[in-house]
């Protein structure tokens, strides 16, 4: 039986990044939901706590049944192994705060999934690593592989979220058996198709405009600046942009809004647009199509792998380097009604399999098998 699930995650919702790890807190959420006692150790590197110490949003922190945040020392990326290591002592650390749970769930195989085995190997729990990461294999030199490859194996078992990472896991030396395939889910009570024109007016946004929507970082892989290159060179006075995230963009006339909202009012801006954009460069299973898919949206992204393992002809895929393709791609659902609407219903057919409960109910019966399974073999 699993009844208590302890969560390591260095990626948790939190004062200044409210919209970060949704997907984590959305799966714990459901595990909520089903009777299961969570206890959630989300370590805070230094430079990220003295933001929070001095931010003013408003924020409610997840109702689970115990959340610890110890502070890490995060250093330069030249120094990333030091950092790794102060991030899993002050896990180990903290878990010696808590009641002894039945399985460990480690969010990312380094620092996460790092601590988890450590403390796999140490109490003789069951531990499971959730891998979602953009890039894993490609940016290990030998050394990491190596560290890797020790690091699974103390764990139970893995959770991929596509054909690539599973064949990655497979080359670190997890047995197959022990991973599970299974893409990111959302919590389809809350993103759904919604009333466009109610929801703009709701958020005080023009009914004149085709919206176009950008959820993620503002960075070189997820390309928002990218977006705007594309929207300013078509130079449409119809267009406009929403980027809900975090970080800096230059000031644009096209654009509506630049910042971060919380998880749960998403999808009121999701449905406030005519179409969302994401020319991102790697990803695991993106989270954010997946929202802007159950609302019903086309979409423009990158044609590449695992991107692709997500959509079908809902989406109309480019080069993500290429401005003059997501140009084009924006002009073409711009002018074509009947695809924009042909494409959302396709949309709205695929979300049908990204139910966050169902996923959440196969990773728990999964562990629960694999947990059987090894000790059988035992």
């Amino acid at each position: 039986m699993i009844n208590r699930i302890c969560v390591v995650t260095n990626v948790y919702p939190n004062k200044v990044f409210i919209e970060r790890g949704a997907f984590i807190a959305a799966l714990i959420n459901e595990w909520l939901k089903q009777g299961i006692k969570i206890d959630v150790i989300a370590p805070i590197h230094y430079p990220l706590w003295i933001r929070i110490l001095k931010s003013n949003n408003d924020f409610t922190p997840q109702p689970v049944d115990n959340i610890v945040e110890p502070k890490f020392f995060a250093l330069s990326k030249y120094f990333l192994k030091y950092s790794e290591k102060s991030f899993v002592n002050k896990v180990i650390k903290a878990h010696k705060t808590l009641v002894k749970p039945d399985v460990y769930y480690g969010q990312f195989l380094s620092y996460s999934g790092n601590a988890i085995s450590k403390l796999s190997k140490k109490n003789s729990i069951p531990s499971f690593v959730d891998i979602g990461e953009s890039k894993l294999l490609e940016i290990m030199d030998k050394q990491q592989k190596e560290n890797a490859k020790n690091i699974v194996k103390n764990l139970t078992g893995a959770i991929v979220v596509s054909k690539r990472l599973e064949n990655e896991m497979l080359e670190l030396g997890m047995n197959k058996r022990n991973i599970l395939l299974a893409q990111n889910g959302i919590d389809k009570s809350k993103f759904k198709q919604l009333n466009r024109i109610e929801c703009r007016n709701k958020l005080k946004l023009p009914l004149d405009k085709f919206i176009i929507s950008f959820v993620g970082y503002f960075n070189e892989r997820k390309g928002a600046l990218r977006v705007l290159k594309a929207v300013e060179k078509l130079n449409n006075s119809k267009i406009r942009i929403l980027f809900i995230g975090s970080g800096q963009l230059p000031k644009s006339k096209f654009i509506l809004k630049a910042n971060s909202v919380l998880n749960e009012n998403l999808p009121l801006w999701l449905n406030a647009s005519d179409i969302f954009v994401l020319p991102t460069l790697a990803e695991g299973n993106c989270n954010a199509i997946n929202e802007a898919i159950a609302c019903g949206l086309p979409i423009i992204t990158s044609n590449i792998d695992d991107v692709k393992f997500q959509v079908k002809e809902n989406a109309i895929l480019i080069n993500p380097m290429n401005i003059d393709e997501i140009s084009n791609a924006i002009n073409t659902l711009f002018m074509d009604e009947n695809l924009r609407k042909n494409m959302s219903s396709i949309s709205l057919e695929l979300a049908k399999n990204l139910d966050i409960s169902h996923r959440a109910k196969i990773i728990l019966d999964f562990m629960k098998k694999t947990i059987t399974n090894t000790k059988g073999n035992n």
